[in-house]
């Protein structure tokens, strides 16, 4: 996944969990920002993979 995408995901449920303060929209808020981070470094652990091949 995009890990902007999963930013903006988290940004919406921050937003939905404070105008509601339900638990749910935190879960989903920490759950698509523990899956931002890990998008992130598979992306940048996948871009040094690639360039090692090209050499």
């Amino acid at each position: 996944m995009n890990p902007k995408l999963l930013l903006f995901m988290t940004w919406l449920f921050y937003l939905a969990e404070r105008r509601t303060s339900d638990p749910l929209w935190l879960f989903c808020m920490g759950y698509s920002f523990v899956l931002a981070i890990c998008a992130y470094f598979y992306q940048k652990e996948d871009r040094s993979v690639t360039a090692k091949k090209k050499d």
